[in-house]
């Protein structure tokens, strides 16, 4: 057998429906399928040539109204990626986290697997991500509660992780790309896509910014520290612009804008998904997005009551450092209030 999909299971409306296709009208070509017995086919032999025949006869045997609602499908699922970038966490929110807590911004990337698509300047205006009010747990009042909660985060982001995970062995064993059918990994290449995606972006963000604790910690300790929430503990200070990360910017928003349109034609060329199949696989992507939105809004509220401060590099051509206090008070202006 050349592929993951085995064309035995199926999503659940069509499952009967498609066996009985297979089964009457198109066995010798699922056995071919089977035993990798390749026949030559517009002048070539390879897998394309085992498993497209195979899907052209359940499509050609598939009645108008089946059609239909296969295609339906495929348009709920065409717009998903798009409908993940308005609910999902914002890509410069999970890297600005990243700073403080890589591993779990690592998690909540896979979680929600879209890229927002940023500007250059976006990742240089900190005080727009720090602006808002703090975020405190009412009954997170001593470090046994802090731990539950952190727990909890954790416990989530991994539930949503295990989500999209299943989803994918979902999409890769029980359906097929229209476009690709002799490849079964263009939807994991799409989430894989996306955390490479992000991991770059929050590359681009530290060259930009970096954190100051008040106390040096080890990153792994920082990772799980239960008093992320001590006021005004942490100072941003962002970096002069270099070449690099002029480079580096333009490849990550370049790259997402073509990640999201990759992600479009892999999940609308999906076939024999049912439509209320689609919308529980949608539905079930949404969930992992909108819980990686809701931990990554709580912790950013958290880095909130943290930061004391932002400081601006020395600019060219300031030598009295008086540039640098009328900048600094500037974004100290916009930054949000801890009292």
């Amino acid at each position: 057998m050349s592929s993951l999909t085995d064309f035995q299971s199926w999503f659940g409306d069509f499952g009967p429906y498609y066996a009985g296709v297979l089964q009457m009208s198109c066995g010798d070509e699922y056995q071919r399928y089977v035993t990798d017995n390749a026949t030559s086919c517009d002048g070539g032999v390879g897998k394309e040539c085992i498993i497209t025949p195979l899907v052209s006869c359940i499509l050609q045997n598939t009645d108008p109204v089946a059609t239909a609602n296969v295609a339906a499908a495929s348009v709920l699922l065409g717009l998903l990626p798009t409908i993940l970038l308005q609910a999902g966490a914002n890509t410069m929110h999970v890297n600005f986290l990243s700073l403080k807590r890589p591993i779990l911004s690592l998690l909540l990337s896979l979680s929600c697997p879209v890229v927002s698509i940023l500007k250059t300047q976006a990742y240089g205006e900190p005080e727009v991500i720090l602006r808002g009010a703090p975020v405190h747990v009412p009954w997170a009042r001593n470090d046994t509660e802090r731990l539950l909660a952190l727990c909890c985060q954790y416990l989530i982001v991994a539930g949503s992780v295990a989500n999209i995970g299943h989803l994918i062995w979902q999409l890769s064993v029980m359906s097929t790309v229209g476009w690709a059918t002799h490849f079964p990994y263009t939807v994991t290449i799409w989430v894989v896509l996306a955390v490479v995606l992000q991991a770059i972006s929050a590359l681009c963000l530290r060259l930009r910014i970096r954190l100051e604790d008040a106390v040096t910690t080890p990153w792994l300790r920082r990772e799980f520290d239960l008093g992320c929430e001590r006021t005004e503990s942490t100072r941003v200070v962002l970096k002069q612009e270099s070449t690099l990360f002029f480079a580096v910017s333009w490849l990550v928003s370049t790259a997402a804008t073509m990640h999201l349109m990759y992600g479009t034609v892999v999940l609308a060329g999906l076939l024999f998904i049912s439509t209320r199949n689609g919308l529980i696989i949608a539905l079930r992507f949404l969930a992992s997005a909108v819980a990686a939105k809701a931990i990554t809004t709580y912790e950013l509220g958290s880095l909130r009551s943290s930061v004391g401060g932002l400081s601006l590099p020395e600019l060219s051509g300031a030598h009295d450092g008086s540039r640098l206090v009328r900048h600094e008070k500037k974004y100290m202006d916009k930054m949000p209030s801890n009292t």
